[in-house]
């Protein structure tokens, strides 16, 4: 009847669809979207019988929907389809959980039903086939009275080299009698690399054996092998290992329950003379039955394990995995109070996460308790089960209604993680089943919160390596200075590690040798008021800015309100900072700053401390690339700019003439008579003339003026923004220089010959005027050399 209900709604829903959805602008796929809502609610919530009902439905209604709407089959096609593709994939995945719950709850039901040892064994092997498919399972018991291993496998799949033909593997010095005698798993992934290892079945590789036992009473071993290497992983143990522990109690009540019955029809055949054996009998029996009841009860607890198990491992962060632990073991094993504490991440204090119940006052913040069962578990890391807290001197009585208490540390192999803590109203009403099954719980939560934190961890790396190459390629690629890169180095690290404060500091050391740090880039402070912010920390100390240039090291001050040295300029207030050395050169470069709400941990230290020497490099490597530039552009005798320096200014200095108009002249110079100095002293002295001719030169023009060899013993001076008669003024101080130029060992006096032409008196280009120069500079030459000639004839 509900599922004609559940059909007829969903009729009506979508009639609504149509007519509704007619007056809208998007009306025509309000149907398709009910239909999609109502097939994933059927899929996952309906019968066979409604999902039938409701198919036949959709089979009438979507060519209805097509004719009603005019819906161009191209695309209700395509879309009818995609939700039906969609309804398929959750019947499959409804279907296929329910096959894998049911594979397991199958063998509880033919286990709890079995009356021989080999009934009970046969579907174990089977569900452990399906589980994996690729593997030979075997149950060996142990037979006390012939001291060996009887095998018992599906199909006779043991005929190894190990097995006897009778199917027993006697109880000699290898694996299976190693573990029944630990009591400890082991995994094997090469048998032939490990000697005590007995082949079981023919070919076999690796194998897994679990011991089976209950409640200290040993009853053989599941083995499990294959032909593949490295077959079988933890989570194979751990799930042979759950499973064993079922049929490790189920085999141990299942020999008891069978010593009674043969007890039960010995006591018949003597009833008249044994009377009293019948009674003892009777009371075995009974206890029997209860054990039966403990056993169902048992099974539901391990149904209600498992599923909480499965739904921790589908938990997508820490604080979701907190709630469904609480929650689930409120609502599906019936504790009274439930607390969970643990660490948000592993590098955080154990705070109360979640609890289900009530809450005492005390438990919020635990750094006020001083004494009590909790404090002990954390502190020893070993499980605690108080059956009747009024008798357990280490209860700390936070709730008068709590009767009995279990509390279970949570620990990885990394450390403790928290502990899981519940109660009941009932004296002993929390037993040692209910640690054992805690502690499980305990341990699967352990795992999750650790592959969870290594996740993260990985994460941050993989951000902190990309960052780290970001910043690496944009300074190769980019070929700036370190003044034009920091900026973006600011930019990637806030993106990356949004900290409340990053800066980068230029080292710059003053004439009284103090320190002075100019600010480049901040994600807290514009470029525009990076001066002054530069200038108030100066006359404010540096801070510890300072002190990280002045040692240069590492500083890492986790407690920000405990430092003298600390200085905020900002409105934002953070506990903690790190600074960062960028050396070059044997000294300081500049500092990286970074501050934030939280203490700076070692790996930070590490990652920055890399970035600082990458930095360092690049900042070695952009130095090299222009001091080998300015080495080139470098005339090696005179020391002044070579000739290619020179047209590449010409070039520049036409741009700035052509975008402004701005004024430029041109000086070319001849050295007079320097072939007679050459061949009257020779070509080492004619180079001492030229250097020294270089530093007159170099002296006697401006800052922004450019002095370079032209080739030979010419010279060229670029002045840019003069005038001709700057330019003639200048060529006169030279001339003037020239008289009281004396070079040691030349008694030749030294002269020039001069050319001067101006853009745009002269010339409208800079190349133009380097002509005319030239020409006026020839003309200069040959008007000397005819006064020599009349001189000498006068």
């Amino acid at each position: 009847m509900k599922d004609w209900l559940g059909s007829i709604l969903f009729l009506l829903v979508s009639a609504a669809g149509f007519f509704f959805g007619k007056g809208l602008g998007c009306g025509i796929f309000l149907f398709p979207a009910t239909l999609l809502v109502f097939l994933l609610a059927f899929s996952i919530y309906g019968t066979k019988r409604a999902n039938g009902i409701m198919l036949l439905f959709v089979s009438v209604l979507v060519p209805a929907h097509i004719i009603f709407f005019h819906f161009p089959l191209r695309i209700a096609l395509p879309l009818y389809v995609m939700i039906f593709a969609v309804y398929c994939l959750s019947e499959f995945l409804r279907r296929q959980s329910a096959k894998e719950m049911a594979v397991f709850l199958d063998y509880i039901k033919q286990a709890g039903s079995a009356s021989t040892i080999e009934k009970v064994c046969v579907p174990a092997l089977d569900l452990i086939k399906r589980l994996m498919p690729d593997s030979a399972p075997a149950v060996a018991l142990y037979d006390k009275k012939r001291n060996l291993f009887q095998i018992l496998s599906a199909h006779d799949e043991y005929t190894g080299e190990g097995v006897s033909p009778d199917g027993t593997v006697p109880f000699e010095n290898h694996v299976y009698s190693r573990v029944f005698v630990s009591g400890k798993p082991l995994i094997v992934d090469d048998i032939r690399s490990h000697p005590p290892y007995v082949e079981g079945t023919p070919g076999a590789r690796s194998g897994l054996v679990v011991p089976i036992v209950w409640r200290d009473q040993k009853s053989g071993v599941i083995v499990v092998e294959s032909r593949k290497l490295a077959r079988f992983s933890s989570t194979d143990l751990r799930g042979l290992q759950f499973f064993a522990v079922i049929l490790g109690e189920i085999l141990t009540h299942l020999q008891v329950e069978q010593k009674l019955e043969a007890n039960v029809a010995e006591l018949k055949r003597t009833n008249e003379a044994f009377s009293s054996t019948q009674k003892a009998l009777s009371n075995a029996l009974d206890v029997s039955r209860e054990q039966k009841a403990n056993l169902e009860v048992l099974l539901k607890k391990f149904r209600d394990l498992f599923d909480i198990v499965q739904g921790m491992s589908l938990c997508r962060s820490a604080e979701e995995l907190f709630s469904l632990v609480s929650w689930q073991l409120s609502q599906r094993l019936g504790y009274k109070n439930v607390y969970v504490f643990s660490r948000e991440s592993f590098s955080k204090e154990i705070t109360l996460q979640t609890w289900v119940g009530k809450l005492p006052e005390e438990l919020k913040d635990l750094k006020g308790l001083e004494k009590g069962i909790l404090l002990h578990v954390l502190e020893t890391g070993e499980p605690y089960l108080a059956t009747d807290v009024s008798k357990d001197s280490l209860y700390l009585n936070l709730d008068s209604d709590v009767r009995c208490q279990l509390i279970v540390p949570v620990i990885s192999s990394n450390g403790l993680w928290g502990a899981v803590a519940v109660d009941d109203d009932v004296i002993g009403g929390i037993t040692n089943q209910d640690q054992e099954l805690l502690g499980v719980i305990a341990a699967h939560m352990a795992l999750e919160l650790e592959n969870k934190e290594s996740f993260a961890r990985l994460n941050v790396e993989v951000n902190r390596l990309r960052t780290l190459l970001d910043i690496v390629q944009s300074f190769s690629v980019e070929r700036a200075d370190f003044e034009q890169v920091a900026p973006h180095v600011v930019q990637m690290l806030t993106s990356v590690f949004n900290y409340e404060k990053i800066s980068i500091f230029r080292v710059e050391k003053k004439e009284d040798a103090s320190f002075f740090l100019r600010a480049l880039a901040s994600n807290f402070v514009s470029m525009a008021d990076l001066d002054e912010y530069s200038q108030k920390l100066y006359e404010n100390g540096g801070g510890l800015v300072i002190r990280c240039a002045e040692r240069g090291e590492i500083i890492n001050t986790p407690n920000l309100a405990a430092s003298s040295y600390y200085v905020n300029l900002s409105s934002k207030s953070t506990t903690s900072q790190l600074d960062i050395p960028i050396l070059f050169g044997g000294e300081v470069f500049a500092v990286i700053s970074m501050e934030k709400n939280s203490p700076f941990v070692k790996s930070d230290e590490g990652f920055f401390m890399i970035l600082s020497k990458h930095l360092a490099a690049l900042v070695a490597v952009q130095t090299a690339i222009e001091e080998t530039k300015r080495k080139a552009l470098i005339d090696d005798l005179t020391q002044l700019w070579n000739r290619r320096f020179l047209s590449m200014r010409i070039a520049e200095e036409q741009s700035r003439h052509e975008r402004f108009g701005d004024p430029a002249s041109m000086v070319m110079i001849d050295m007079a008579n320097f072939k007679l100095i050459n061949d009257t002293y020779g070509h080492l002295v004619g180079d001492k003339v030229l250097k020294s001719f270089a530093s007159l030169l170099s002296e006697c023009v401006r800052a922004g003026d450019i002095a370079g060899r032209f080739g030979g013993d010419e010279f060229l001076l670029i002045l840019p923004g003069t005038v001709q008669k700057q330019a003639f003024h200048l060529v006169k101080r030279l001339q003037s220089s020239l008289e009281a130029l004396h070079v040691e060992g030349v008694l030749h006096n030294i002269s020039a010959d001069f050319g001067v032409a101006t853009v745009p008196e002269d010339a409208s280009s800079l190349h133009e005027a380097l002509k005319i120069a030239d020409d006026r500079m020839y003309q200069s030459k040959v008007e000397r050399r005819r006064r020599q000639e009349e001189n000498k004839g006068t």
